[in-house]
């Protein structure tokens, strides 16, 4: 059995899919509301290293929001991956009835600066009609403070 959080020298890696099941379960109302259902992907394995783990459920939390609040009778598809040799992660969410891509942008709006903080960035594709996803990338380093307000807060 794999344990939710594990201690590595000073700084500690999180099971990415045990963070997306507790947001999964706070997002079953919005869900059902929307006769939506929610597929969390990410394997059990996947960790990632930064120093918020709480910015990261607020930008995964939001995708989520965004999703749901404009998506009808949708399969919703939570999936993750590192790339760049173990550096980035990729979190992607992806909803089969998305009626408005503009809505879901808009929704997303308070979320994009949260993003920027960890290092990440969001992205959103369109594939075909109602087909959407969305991708968050962050590095799985803690980032560094670019001044010295930043370091001292």
């Amino acid at each position: 059995m794999q344990n939710d959080l594990i201690i590595g020298g000073s700084q500690e890696k999180t099971a990415i899919r045990k963070l997306v099941d507790r947001l999964v379960e706070a997002s079953l109302p919005a869900a059902v509301r929307n006769r939506s259902f929610i597929v969390n992907e990410i394997p059990e394995n996947l960790l990632f290293q930064n120093s918020d783990e709480n910015m990261v459920a607020s930008v995964v939390s939001g995708m989520l929001h965004a999703v749901l609040n404009n998506a009808k009778e949708s399969c919703v598809r939570i999936s993750a991956k590192e790339i760049h040799d173990g550096k980035t992660m990729q979190v992607f969410v992806k909803d089969t009835g998305c009626f408005s891509s503009f809505a879901l942008a808009c929704d997303l709006q308070n979320v994009f600066p949260i993003a920027e903080k960890l290092g990440g960035y969001l992205s959103i594709a369109t594939e075909k009609q109602n087909h959407t996803t969305i991708t968050f990338n962050f590095p799985l380093q803690p980032a560094l403070p670019r001044t010295i307000t930043e370091f001292f807060g």
